[in-house]
């Protein structure tokens, strides 16, 4: 479950505004929560990078090199983790910024 600083958890519907751009879960490792937890405290944004051997915990790669997304608009797709951006995490403008995201 998204629990990134602009994440759609625990936040009213007005607060999102692209819920098919929005992933709420997707196939964990782990626990089933996910965000940069490697920063003590928030604002916490999406375990980066999101491919490689370090990110294959978060986003693994099993079903043919795609993981399950749940958005927040309830469709699923099969997502490549190379595909995936912070936009699909968080709300633009959410702290902390990123520079490889501008905007995002």
């Amino acid at each position: 479950m998204n629990y990134s600083t602009g994440s759609p958890a625990g936040q009213p519907a007005g607060f999102v505004t692209q819920t098919s751009d929005r992933l709420v879960a997707w196939d964990h490792r782990r626990t089933p929560g996910c965000s940069d937890s490697r920063v003590a405290m928030p604002p916490r944004p999406p375990f980066l990078p999101f491919v490689g051997t370090s990110s294959e915990t978060h986003y693994p790669p099993r079903h043919n090199g795609r993981l399950n997304g749940l958005f927040y608009d309830s469709h699923v797709q099969a997502l490549k983790p190379g595909n995936l951006s912070v936009r699909n995490f968080r709300e633009p403008g959410s702290a902390p910024d990123l520079t490889a995201y501008p905007g995002e």
